[in-house]
């Protein structure tokens, strides 16, 4: 990626500026209307197929944008601040960008900062399991195909399904459960969190210090998840589902 930013920095030096862009979304469409306003288009959820089924004349321009996960500078940014407070619609947003931006120490809430989001790797560790995940009403919007409404249920099932066999096979050596919402508590009582405050996120990063395998599941359109990206950076061996979309680097199986 370095090189092909270096190759495309050469071929712009005529340019007084370079635009780009960052698509965070889970799915893998690619926005043609923004990769025309922009000359590098940086993609979250990468594919080389559909890039070259319906990108071919800028395809060289999109890069996998690679892992991400939600975390806030550890002092105060003045362009990180602008940039959130100007992309918030509501007050309340605009809020939430003035708290993360400013309590610096976390004193008024908990916001994940540089500072608290990675970890070297530790030495030896007792085998120990962590699966903390969440799950979805597949019906809460009318407006929904009948492809994404399946893809929700698999996903529910197959996170439900996970902690269950989890649980039984590894016993005390194992923690996790699905967030409990109205949804979960109603459609998986058997597979919640046994205590829900520890999916808040200080308590969630104390926890997965803990714990030296993480398991991963798809996310939403196929995506992967933020907490995959999370168990990255905090060294952690991790189980997966196969990808379903490309990264940069040398992440391998084993």
């Amino acid at each position: 990626i370095a090189e092909d930013r270096r190759r495309y920095c050469h071929h712009c030096t005529n340019k007084k500026k370079i635009n780009i862009y960052y698509d965070t979304h889970d799915a893998e469409e690619i926005s043609i209307e923004n990769l025309k306003k922009h000359d590098v288009y940086f993609k979250r959820s990468y594919s080389e197929k559909y890039k070259d089924n319906f990108c071919q004349e800028r395809k060289n321009d999109i890069y996998p944008l690679g892992l991400n996960y939600l975390v806030m500078p550890n002092r105060f940014n003045r362009s990180s601040f602008y940039r959130q407070f100007s992309l918030s619609k509501t007050s309340k947003e605009k809020i939430s960008a003035i708290m993360h931006s400013f309590d610096i120490n976390n004193k008024i809430r908990f916001y994940p900062k540089l500072k608290d989001m990675h970890r070297a790797p530790k030495g030896y560790q007792k085998i120990k399991i962590l699966f903390m995940a969440t799950a979805w009403d597949p019906y809460n919007n009318p407006d929904r195909s009948k492809e994404k409404i399946e893809e929700r249920i698999y996903i529910n099932e197959m996170r439900a399904n996970c902690i269950r066999l989890l649980r039984k096979e590894f016993g005390n050596n194992f923690y996790g459960g699905l967030m409990h919402n109205e949804f979960t508590i109603k459609m998986y009582k058997d597979a919640l969190l046994e205590n829900k405050n520890n999916a808040l996120k200080k308590n969630y990063i104390n926890i997965l210090n803990e714990f030296p395998i993480c398991v991963a599941t798809m996310g939403l359109h196929g995506s992967i998840g933020g907490k995959f990206a999370e168990y990255v950076a905090f060294s952690k061996g991790i189980l997966s589902e196969k990808m379903n979309f490309q990264l940069p680097g040398n992440l391998e199986k084993d």
